[in-house]
């Protein structure tokens, strides 16, 4: 899609225009906040990944209510790695009142 009106930075952009001019209209979506790359349940490490995402959803920015968190299903292998997940999910929704969706349900 066209990107004039999505704040692409200087790096995407250049991407962006090529799709345009090749007419892919696949959608393009950046992320907010990178998820932490632990194997083991780090719950400080965590905390400062909500900490981050609190601070992201305060800042004006497109999709105001919305924080893309990227997140790589290879994190996931390990039990603690799913316990941190699940640890982060729950603290979200009970603190923060979060919900969660797919990135095929983000506005567009």
């Amino acid at each position: 899609f066209p990107s004039h009106d999505r704040g692409a930075d200087k790096f995407t952009q250049p991407l962006i225009d090529l799709m345009d001019a090749s007419g892919v209209h696949d959608r393009i979506i950046g992320w907010d906040v990178k998820w932490v790359e632990s194997r083991e349940f780090d719950k400080p490490l965590v905390d400062s990944l909500i900490t981050m995402i609190v601070k992201t959803s305060q800042r004006s920015r497109p999709h105001q209510n919305h924080v893309v968190v990227l997140s790589h299903d290879y994190h996931y292998r390990t039990e603690e790695s799913l316990d941190g997940l699940a640890y982060f999910i729950k603290r979200l929704q009970k603190k923060y009142a979060a919900t969660f969706k797919w990135a095929e349900d983000f506005p567009s």
